[in-house]
């Protein structure tokens, strides 16, 4: 009985993510993100988690564009590279 409350609980934090990211995102801006779910699911989740995160502390004070949404790509990518340097003497 407690896997079912916790696949209900699951489900119903997803479509309040989906529903919070449907309000905060414009249209061109969410169709980014849905071309970035295809081709990368764990970036695009990342993502939606940090807009979240960011609609719940109050961060967002307005829809998020295609334009500011590909500014928070570059830097969330900038973020997660690992860039690493052979010197060879």
């Amino acid at each position: 009985m407690a896997e079912v409350n916790d696949i209900q609980q699951r489900f119903q934090v997803e479509l309040l993510k989906k529903s919070i990211l449907s309000q905060i995102l414009d249209g061109k801006a969410a169709e980014r993100l849905g071309r970035i779910k295809v081709a990368n699911p764990t970036f695009a989740s990342q993502i939606e988690n940090y807009l979240f995160t960011l609609y719940q502390t109050g961060k967002l004070n307005k829809q998020i564009d295609d334009i500011t949404l590909r500014q928070l790509l570059e830097k969330l990518s900038d973020m997660q590279r690992n860039d690493i340097k052979i010197i060879r003497k």
